[in-house]
């Protein structure tokens, strides 16, 4: 079974572009994956061009993107027009990974309301707390 997640960028105009990513989308892959190689604006906005991925990667030519390694049909970007719809996008997704202000922050499905600031969520997550 799969551990999904969603990315996300705000970008300037105040919108929400964000990708599906359908393994290990837990704090300490994906999560992790972000913190350490994914903190360019515009390498974070080349990932999301991709479109949906399959799996994440430490950079760009290693992620497995559908319509780019896969030939699969819509499976580009989404754009939500505020942070709340965002995080109301369905697709099974247990945490979202939103790039804000020059920093990620995440959200666990389980709890939706309280975003946490990825460097402080991932260690809590080594912690066990």
């Amino acid at each position: 079974m799969s551990t999904r997640s969603r990315i996300g960028m705000v970008m300037p105009d105040g919108k929400i572009r964000s990708v599906y990513c359908h393994n290990d989308g837990y704090l300490s892959d994906v999560g992790m994956t972000l913190h350490e190689h994914y903190l360019d604006s515009t390498e974070i906005g080349a990932l999301i061009d991709l479109g949906d991925l399959s799996s994440l990667d430490v950079d760009l030519t290693s992620s497995v993107a559908y319509m780019r390694d896969r030939g699969e049909k819509d499976c580009s970007a989404i754009v939500s027009d505020t942070e709340t719809d965002f995080l109301t996008i369905d697709s099974s997704q247990e945490f979202m990974y939103l790039w804000k202000d020059g920093k990620w922050i995440v959200w666990c499905v389980y709890d939706m309301n309280i975003p946490l600031d990825l460097t402080a969520a991932l260690t809590a997550d080594a912690m066990g707390e």
